[in-house]
């Protein structure tokens, strides 16, 4: 049996913002901000007292899932996967790593732009909405496809931390008293290609990693939900409707 140990490591250099991201917060006239990192740049002290100089307010929050305050995981794409709500709590959001898998995830959070702070590159980029269009707009597309779906597959990961196969049954008995077939898939891995196998199941919904409804749809042609969206489809549906078009 393989042992695998996990060890955080820190980046060493200094981290601060450049001049050009400084100047961006200046000319948009930014007076709060809330300060997000992946797990290596979680020192970001200097950031905070750059912000502050400015006279900006500045927020550090905690995730559900993150094991430290300011570290944001992909799988934190819900609104309430935060300990304060993302939306009200600042102007904007200011991530500090590479990579734009974590970004994104704070913008399906609904948070209203990510200034994105490449401290190995000195380089910073702003995300918006419009910058996640194409997800959103087939998770709606999803949506509606899974509202009329007749057959259902639940895909149910055994892996730690993942394996959700309580929910997936309370999940199969609501959709079978709207009068839908639904099968359970139980694997360790899937490989999403390999839906295409099972032509009878006309949606499929993912109550693994929830990053597979959000990113991997773009990658195969059956349509594909959440598990928490499938509880409440139309709600989850309307509140979509209007979002991704800033």
């Amino acid at each position: 049996m393989v042992r695998v140990i996990y060890s955080g490591t820190a980046y060493a250099g200094e981290i601060r913002l450049s001049s050009d991201a400084i100047n961006y917060l200046k000319n948009n006239k930014i007076n709060s901000v809330t300060l997000f990192a992946s797990v290596q740049f979680l020192n970001f002290e200097n950031v905070i007292r750059q912000l502050n100089s400015l006279g900006i307010n500045v927020s550090v929050l905690k995730t559900k899932r993150g094991e430290r305050v300011g570290q944001v995981l992909g799988c934190n794409i819900y609104r309430d996967n935060f300990e304060e709500d993302l939306v009200k709590t600042a102007d904007c959001v200011i991530y500090i790593g590479d990579g734009k898998f974590h970004p994104s995830a704070l913008l399906f959070a609904r948070a209203k732009s990510v200034l994105i702070y490449n401290p190995i590159s000195d380089s910073f980029k702003v995300f918006v909405g419009r910058d996640i269009k194409k997800q959103m707009n087939k998770i709606k597309i999803n949506l509606k496809k899974f509202i009329s779906a007749k057959s259902i597959g639940i895909l149910v990961s055994l892996k730690p931390g993942q394996q959700q196969l309580i929910l997936a049954e309370k999940l199969k008995l609501v959709l079978e008293k709207h009068n839908k077939m639904v099968f359970i898939f139980i694997d360790n891995n899937f490989n999403l290609l390999d839906l295409e196998n099972f032509n009878f199941i006309e949606c499929w919904v993912n109550s693994a990693c929830p990053r597979i409804g959000t990113d991997d749809i773009l990658s195969i042609s059956k349509p594909l939900i959440n598990i928490r969206d499938a509880f409440e489809p139309v709600e989850s549906l309307e509140k979509l409707e209007n979002f991704g078009n800033k």
